[in-house]
């Protein structure tokens, strides 16, 4: 009886591992499908055998790391008797290089001939301002974008080329700038949508003259203001929202923790912000040029020295939310962009709005006009820059002041202005005090 029951016991544990082995043996093979197809699927507007070789390199890194979890060792699975596989993976490594060392080639010959090519639209900011919405709606009308390479974020990359503003980047020279267009050699358009050049003004002159063919002055230049408190909320919103989702390669709420590695609060964050703004040295003398993006005349005058006036377009974030026709006919007429199909060509998506939990609305309207105090003298420099600037015809002119948003005193009187009293708004609760500095 005993040695029967061993018999069961023994049939029983071998029917289980059989089970526990056939259901791995299933999700290895689903992997193994997953790995050979590569996964990943080519960008509408970027021909597909271009895209061969970064298709093939992301797909085989991230199968990978889809195995590692799995604790198959991937060594083992090449080791393993399926040829069909390997061949797949080799072709795969094989056209990724393949095709890099003919792009280098190529380009370091256009730059022996003097034919690089670069974009001759930047969309240069401001950050927070609407430059995802304009990049993505261009973008779909025919405006060829730069391709992220092997080691590079394959999201915002596609918009960003994040060249003259990321030093190491900007190291590595014009030709590492122009591989990211090169794809776009047969366009009539193409664009780099990096809202941080606003700082960059200079590497973008010495770059385009470097680059010959007088690309610095057929270059368009297009940029497009909010007004700056509420474009730092977007942007302590973005930054938390980053903090939130660490998963993502993208850092920049590096800047919007403590010490200690946790989220500052607004009111934190703007005191923070405020400090490298009334820098004693000037806006931003030291620490990230990104708190100083709001300071638009600082900028501006900068480009307009650089650049004849009409390159430059300066778009409205009040008409793209109010007046979108408006602003699309502007940017149209700007770049002579041509659209077959007018059909539905005034709808841009709005991008960037996500919710969450650290997410926070407008704060509250003293909040408001104690923030605007520190933008009044560049506010007012802005529009005294603006009205000397006679091209291009089509921009918006005179170019609007900012209004605060959602400021309404106690009577339910609108208190939008810059410049208007705080007497009489609601009374300020515990988010309302902040210290500017001023």
């Amino acid at each position: 009886m005993r040695n029967e029951l061993s018999i069961i016991f023994v049939l029983s544990v071998v029917i289980v591992v059989a089970s526990i082995v056939s259901t791995h043996k299933s999700l290895v093979d689903d992997k193994y499908k997953s790995l050979v197809e590569s996964g990943v699927p080519p960008q509408e507007d970027i021909p597909r055998d271009f895209l061969g070789y970064h298709d093939a390199h992301q797909g085989i890194r991230l199968r990978r790391e889809e195995l590692k979890r799995l604790r198959l060792n991937m060594t083992a699975f090449e080791k393993s008797k399926r040829p069909d596989a390997m061949t797949a993976l080799n072709r795969g490594r094989l056209n990724f290089k393949l095709n890099v060392t003919a792009i280098d080639e190529a380009i370091e010959a256009d730059s022996k001939r003097g034919t690089l090519k670069l974009p001759n639209i930047l969309l240069i900011g401001a950050q927070k301002g609407g430059t995802s919405a304009l990049a993505r709606w261009l973008f779909s009308h025919g405006v060829c974008r730069p391709i992220p390479f092997p080691g590079e974020n394959a999201g915002y990359h596609r918009k960003e080329a994040h060249y003259f503003d990321i030093d190491s980047r900007y190291e590595q020279g014009i030709k590492f700038y122009a591989k990211r267009f090169y794809h776009c050699s047969d366009a009539t358009y193409e664009m780099d949508a990096t809202p941080a050049y606003l700082a960059y003004p200079e590497r973008v002159r010495k770059t385009y003259d470097e680059a010959g063919n007088n690309q610095a002055e057929s270059l368009k230049i297009v940029v497009i203001l909010r007004e700056p408190v509420a474009r730092d909320l977007s942007a302590y919103n973005h930054k938390a929202s980053l903090f939130k989702d660490q998963s993502t390669k993208n850092n920049m709420w590096r800047n919007a923790v403590d010490k200690s590695g946790d989220l500052l609060s607004f009111n934190a964050y703007t005191k923070k912000a405020f400090r490298y703004m009334l820098h004693p040295e000037g806006p931003c003398a030291s620490g990230p040029i990104s708190f100083c993006f709001g300071l638009y005349a600082l900028f501006l005058k900068r480009w307009m020295n650089l650049f004849r006036h009409n390159q430059i377009l300066i778009l409205s974030y009040d008409e793209l939310i109010r007046n979108e026709a408006k602003l699309i006919w502007r940017l149209r007429t700007f770049l002579g962009l041509e659209i077959e199909n007018d059909a539905g060509v005034a709808e841009i998506e709005q991008v960037n709005s996500k919710h969450g939990v650290h997410k926070i609305s407008l704060p509250p309207c003293l909040v408001q006009k104690k923030m605007a105090k520190t933008y009044d003298i560049t506010n007012n420099e802005l529009y005294e820059l603006l009205a000397t600037k006679k091209a291009p015809s089509m921009e918006q002119r005179p170019f609007p002041n900012f209004v605060l948003s959602n400021c309404v005193s106690k009577d339910g009187r609108n208190i939008s202005s810059y410049h208007e009293t705080t007497a009489g708004l609601a009374t300020e609760n515990e988010d309302s005090k902040i210290d500017t500095g001023m």
